[in-house]
Order: C-alpha cells, then sequence, then structure tokens
C-alpha cells in the first residue's frame, strides 16, 4: 500500500495530525521532521512509495519552502501546511500545481487535509478523458487533474475520443472542447447520446464562447456543466 509523507517539524502539528489520520485505518504514513530525513525516506523507500506528501512550508533546513518544490518535482501531490495565512505565498503555492494551501489554525484543518487525502486515494480509480484539439489546452488540464490523482486519457479530436470512449469503458467523466477540427463539440456530443454504452458519461464542456444559443444547445445533450477557457487558466 502507498503512504503519506508527513514533513511536519511541530511535535504538536504531528501528534493532531497522527491522532487525525488514524479514524482511517487503511492510511499509513512516514514522518520527516526537516527536509533532509524528507529526502532520505524518498531517497530509501523511492518516490512511488508515496501517493501524497502533506509538508510544511516553513521547516528549519527549508526556509523558504524547498520541499514543496522537492516533492512536486518527484510529481507527489503535496498538500501544502502554513503557520499564517499570506495570499501572496498562496498564489504562488498554487500556481505550482499543489492540491490545497491549508492554514494549521484549528482540529477542523486537519480534518480537511484527511478530507482531502481520502479523496486523493479515491481519485486513482477514477480515470478521465480529456478531448481538445489545442496541445497546451490538454496538457494544462491534464496536469491539473494529475496532480489530484485523476487516471487521464487525451484526444486531439472527436473521432479519437469515441474509440477511446469505447475502448475504455470505465472512463467516468469526459471533458471535451466545444470547437474541434473534423467532428465538432455538438456532433460529438450528439454520437456519444446515441450510443447506449455512452449516453450517460458525464461530459463538461470547454469553449471559449459565452454565447447562450452554443450553451443552450449542449444542455441539451445533457451536459454536466460548461467552462470557458479564460477562466479557466485565469
Amino acid at each position: 500500500m502507498k503512504k503519506i509523507l508527513l514533513v511536519e517539524d511541530s511535535p504538536v502539528v504531528v501528534k493532531i495530525i497522527k491522532h487525525t489520520i488514524k479514524s482511517a485505518s487503511e492510511l499509513e504514513f512516514d514522518i520527516a521532521t526537516s527536509f533532509q530525513e524528507a529526502r532520505q525516506l524518498v531517497e530509501s523507500n523511492g518516490r512511488d512509495t508515496y501517493f501524497v506528501a502533506v509538508v510544511d512550508l516553513n521547516l528549519p533546513d527549508a526556509e523558504k519552502g524547498e520541499v514543496v518544490d522537492y516533492t512536486i518535482s518527484l510529481k507527489i501531490p503535496t498538500i501544502v501546511l502554513t503557520g499564517s495565512y499570506d495570499e501572496e505565498k498562496r498564489d504562488a503555492m498554487l500556481s505550482k500545481k499543489i492540491v490545497d494551501y491549508v492554514v494549521k489554525e484549528s482540529r477542523f484543518s486537519y480534518e480537511y487535509v484527511l478530507k482531502l487525502i481520502l479523496r486523493l486515494k479515491k481519485n486513482q480509480s477514477i480515470k478521465i478523458l480529456v478531448a481538445d484539439d489545442s496541445k497546451m489546452s490538454r496538457n494544462y488540464i491534464k496536469d491539473l487533474l494529475t496532480t489530484h490523482r485523476y487516471q487521464v486519457l487525451t484526444a486531439d479530436d472527436g473521432d479519437t475520443a469515441l474509440t477511446m470512449l469505447e475502448e475504455n469503458p470505465d472512463i467516468k467523466l469526459l471533458i471535451t472542447d466545444y470547437n474541434m477540427p473534423r467532428m465538432n463539440g455538438f456532433e460529438f456530443l450528439e454520437e456519444i447520446r446515441k450510443d447506449e454504452k455512452l449516453k450517460e458519461t458525464v461530459v463538461f464542456v470547454l469553449t471559449t464562447s459565452r454565447s447562450e444559443e452554443d450553451l443552450l444547445a449542449a444542455y441539451k445533450k445533457s451536459i454536466a456543466g460548461y467552462v470557458v477557457k479564460t477562466d479557466l487558466q485565469a
């Protein structure tokens, strides 16, 4: 079973987190009290040992958040703990595609961390298909979803996406661009809803348009929602 890597130098915080996580008996974790100990654990056990890292932003030997850069560089989804809220630091951390930025202020903060961990554990079994002809958009969305431990497949047009849906019946969610070559989003949705095996697939639409007419047409195909691309990358 993969573990949690907890990097925290406060014995009190470690005790609280251990007590909180104890309620989820299926979770195991290794504890490091410094950046150096965290590196030693990863080097000894291998980065694939850990499905998530919960790390303190300010450690005695890593006062500028170096441990966050380290765990992210290893592609370990990372939840950041901090003693105080700083909007500038929060924005900087979120831009690195961390899972979340949590202030250590009460037991509810640690219960929230536990919920995040359990969600990440569950996400590992959820497969998502992203269909978009823009490689930049596909990769951006894939990175966001992978950070949260989802299994992500990608397709660059509707035809390829249909084939992948048929070959992977365990896909739970489709995120599709509404404007693609060869088969546009509207045609793609029509094909999905005609297929008995695919018509119940949960679909979110990506679009550059805010046209009510376009969005209404998409909703008539039973989409779960839509995201305007400029809002996604804002």
